[in-house]
Protein backbone atom coordinates (compact mmCIF):
# COMPACT_ATOMS: atom_id res chain seq x y z
CA UNK A 1 0.00 0.00 0.00
CA UNK A 2 1.42 3.53 -0.78
CA UNK A 3 2.81 5.09 2.80
CA UNK A 4 1.10 8.40 1.67
CA UNK A 5 -2.48 6.64 1.61
CA UNK A 6 -2.08 4.99 5.04
CA UNK A 7 -3.51 6.88 7.52
CA UNK A 8 -0.85 7.84 10.15
CA UNK A 9 -1.86 5.44 12.60
CA UNK A 10 -1.12 2.81 10.33
CA UNK A 11 2.63 4.32 8.79
CA UNK A 12 3.18 4.65 12.77
CA UNK A 13 2.04 0.99 13.94
CA UNK A 14 4.07 -0.42 10.72
CA UNK A 15 7.23 1.58 11.91
CA UNK A 16 6.88 0.71 15.78
CA UNK A 17 6.58 -2.73 14.36
CA UNK A 18 9.53 -2.80 11.99
CA UNK A 19 11.31 -1.50 15.24
CA UNK A 20 10.21 -4.13 17.70
CA UNK A 21 11.41 -6.79 14.89
CA UNK A 22 15.08 -5.43 15.28
CA UNK A 23 14.98 -5.38 18.99
CA UNK A 24 15.62 -8.22 21.51
CA UNK A 25 12.41 -9.48 22.54
CA UNK A 26 12.81 -8.08 26.02
CA UNK A 27 12.40 -4.59 25.02
CA UNK A 28 8.35 -3.73 24.69
CA UNK A 29 6.75 -0.48 24.09
CA UNK A 30 5.74 1.80 26.60
CA UNK A 31 4.37 4.89 25.06
CA UNK A 32 3.08 6.05 21.92
CA UNK A 33 4.70 9.17 20.23
CA UNK A 34 2.15 12.18 19.68
CA UNK A 35 0.82 13.38 16.25
CA UNK A 36 3.99 15.32 15.62
CA UNK A 37 6.49 13.16 17.76
CA UNK A 38 9.30 10.82 15.94
CA UNK A 39 9.45 7.38 17.61
CA UNK A 40 12.67 7.49 19.97
CA UNK A 41 14.10 4.98 22.35
CA UNK A 42 11.86 6.93 25.00
CA UNK A 43 9.39 4.83 23.91
CA UNK A 44 10.45 1.49 25.10
CA UNK A 45 11.33 -0.54 27.75
CA UNK A 46 14.45 -2.16 26.91
CA UNK A 47 14.36 -4.29 29.76
CA UNK A 48 10.83 -5.56 30.12
CA UNK A 49 11.54 -9.38 29.87
CA UNK A 50 8.59 -12.04 30.23
CA UNK A 51 8.95 -14.14 33.62
CA UNK A 52 8.29 -17.43 34.19
CA UNK A 53 7.85 -18.79 37.93
CA UNK A 54 10.41 -21.32 37.57
CA UNK A 55 14.61 -19.84 38.07
CA UNK A 56 16.12 -22.13 35.88
CA UNK A 57 14.05 -21.38 33.21
CA UNK A 58 13.98 -17.65 33.63
CA UNK A 59 17.82 -17.64 34.19
CA UNK A 60 18.22 -19.48 30.71
CA UNK A 61 16.03 -16.46 29.33
CA UNK A 62 18.17 -14.35 30.48
CA UNK A 63 21.04 -16.11 28.36
CA UNK A 64 19.06 -15.69 25.14
CA UNK A 65 18.40 -12.00 25.74
CA UNK A 66 21.79 -11.44 26.03
CA UNK A 67 22.51 -13.48 22.92
CA UNK A 68 19.89 -11.01 21.06
CA UNK A 69 21.02 -7.72 22.47
CA UNK A 70 24.48 -9.42 21.10
CA UNK A 71 23.41 -9.63 17.82
CA UNK A 72 21.71 -6.44 17.51
CA UNK A 73 24.99 -4.80 18.97
CA UNK A 74 26.67 -6.42 16.25
CA UNK A 75 23.96 -5.30 13.35
CA UNK A 76 25.04 -1.49 14.83
CA UNK A 77 28.47 -2.46 15.29
CA UNK A 78 27.88 -0.47 18.83
CA UNK A 79 27.34 -2.10 22.27
CA UNK A 80 24.20 0.74 23.32
CA UNK A 81 22.05 -1.89 23.36
CA UNK A 82 23.69 -4.09 25.85
CA UNK A 83 24.78 -0.95 27.75
CA UNK A 84 20.89 -0.11 27.89
CA UNK A 85 20.12 -3.14 29.24
CA UNK A 86 22.45 -3.29 31.95
CA UNK A 87 21.91 0.53 32.46
CA UNK A 88 17.87 -0.40 33.03
CA UNK A 89 18.60 -3.60 35.41
CA UNK A 90 20.66 -1.30 37.71
CA UNK A 91 18.48 1.91 37.95
CA UNK A 92 15.55 -0.98 39.11
CA UNK A 93 17.83 -2.98 41.42
CA UNK A 94 18.68 0.77 43.16
CA UNK A 95 15.24 1.24 43.04
CA UNK A 96 13.91 -1.69 44.63
CA UNK A 97 16.08 -2.03 47.47
CA UNK A 98 16.93 -5.21 46.14
CA UNK A 99 20.69 -6.90 47.19
CA UNK A 100 21.44 -9.01 43.92
CA UNK A 101 19.72 -9.85 40.44
CA UNK A 102 16.33 -12.06 40.15
CA UNK A 103 17.18 -15.26 37.72
CA UNK A 104 16.80 -13.64 34.31
CA UNK A 105 18.90 -10.57 35.46
CA UNK A 106 21.39 -12.56 36.33
CA UNK A 107 21.23 -15.35 33.55
CA UNK A 108 22.17 -11.63 31.16
CA UNK A 109 24.53 -10.98 33.30
CA UNK A 110 26.23 -14.11 33.41
CA UNK A 111 26.54 -15.21 29.45
CA UNK A 112 27.54 -10.87 29.33
CA UNK A 113 30.41 -11.92 31.65
CA UNK A 114 31.34 -15.00 30.23
CA UNK A 115 31.96 -12.65 27.11
CA UNK A 116 33.61 -9.56 28.91
CA UNK A 117 36.31 -12.01 30.03
CA UNK A 118 37.44 -13.01 26.25
CA UNK A 119 37.38 -9.59 25.62
CA UNK A 120 39.68 -6.71 24.86
CA UNK A 121 39.01 -3.69 26.98
CA UNK A 122 38.03 -0.44 25.30
CA UNK A 123 39.77 2.58 25.56
CA UNK A 124 38.67 5.03 28.26
CA UNK A 125 35.98 7.09 27.26
CA UNK A 126 36.60 10.51 26.28
CA UNK A 127 36.39 13.53 28.75
CA UNK A 128 33.32 14.22 27.12
CA UNK A 129 31.73 11.60 27.28
CA UNK A 130 32.46 11.76 31.39
CA UNK A 131 31.04 15.51 31.84
CA UNK A 132 28.17 14.70 30.28
CA UNK A 133 27.35 11.41 32.28
CA UNK A 134 28.95 13.56 35.55
CA UNK A 135 26.81 16.61 34.40
CA UNK A 136 29.97 18.65 34.55
CA UNK A 137 29.71 17.94 38.40
CA UNK A 138 33.94 17.70 39.36
CA UNK A 139 33.32 15.20 41.63
CA UNK A 140 31.18 13.33 40.17
CA UNK A 141 33.62 13.35 36.95
CA UNK A 142 36.06 11.94 39.43
CA UNK A 143 33.80 9.26 40.49
CA UNK A 144 32.54 8.58 37.04
CA UNK A 145 36.27 7.88 36.12
CA UNK A 146 36.78 6.12 39.13
CA UNK A 147 33.85 3.73 38.74
CA UNK A 148 35.24 2.91 34.55
CA UNK A 149 38.79 2.14 36.04
CA UNK A 150 37.06 -0.17 38.47
CA UNK A 151 35.55 -2.04 36.12
CA UNK A 152 38.59 -2.21 33.99
CA UNK A 153 40.04 -3.66 36.48
CA UNK A 154 37.38 -6.04 37.18
CA UNK A 155 37.18 -7.31 33.53
CA UNK A 156 41.52 -7.28 33.39
CA UNK A 157 41.88 -9.00 36.73
CA UNK A 158 39.15 -11.71 35.69
CA UNK A 159 40.41 -13.19 32.47
CA UNK A 160 39.10 -16.45 32.23
CA UNK A 161 37.16 -16.47 35.24
CA UNK A 162 33.27 -15.66 35.09
CA UNK A 163 32.33 -16.13 37.86
CA UNK A 164 34.59 -13.51 39.55
CA UNK A 165 33.71 -10.71 37.21
CA UNK A 166 29.99 -11.48 37.55
CA UNK A 167 30.43 -11.29 41.46
CA UNK A 168 32.70 -8.23 40.83
CA UNK A 169 29.97 -6.64 38.34
CA UNK A 170 27.30 -6.97 40.71
CA UNK A 171 29.67 -4.92 43.45
CA UNK A 172 30.14 -2.65 41.03
CA UNK A 173 26.38 -2.17 40.08
CA UNK A 174 25.52 -2.16 44.34
CA UNK A 175 27.71 1.02 44.13
CA UNK A 176 24.62 3.24 42.72
CA UNK A 177 25.33 5.08 45.58
CA UNK A 178 27.88 6.12 44.30
CA UNK A 179 27.49 7.41 40.56
CA UNK A 180 27.61 8.04 37.93
CA UNK A 181 28.39 4.60 36.86
CA UNK A 182 27.72 4.39 33.17
CA UNK A 183 31.64 4.53 32.14
CA UNK A 184 31.89 1.63 33.90
CA UNK A 185 28.68 -0.68 32.80
CA UNK A 186 29.88 0.99 28.97
CA UNK A 187 33.50 -0.65 29.48
CA UNK A 188 31.24 -4.14 30.44
CA UNK A 189 28.94 -3.94 28.12
CA UNK A 190 32.00 -3.21 25.03
CA UNK A 191 33.98 -6.05 26.79
CA UNK A 192 30.70 -8.22 26.25
CA UNK A 193 30.61 -7.67 22.91
CA UNK A 194 34.24 -7.87 22.13
CA UNK A 195 34.60 -10.98 23.78
CA UNK A 196 31.49 -12.06 21.49
CA UNK A 197 33.79 -11.56 18.26
CA UNK A 198 36.08 -14.42 19.78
Amino acid sequence: MNEALQHPDEVMLGEIRHCLAALPSCVRLCGMPGPAEALSLAHFDVWAPARSRDPLTDYCRGRDHFAEALFVSYKEDSALMIHLIVMTMAARLSDSGATSFGPIEQGFVDAAAERAVAGRLSPEAPDEWAAIVADHQPADIIRARENETAMRTAIYVSKGDRKRLASLYLVHLMRLGRPPIELGVWQFASAAMNGGRN
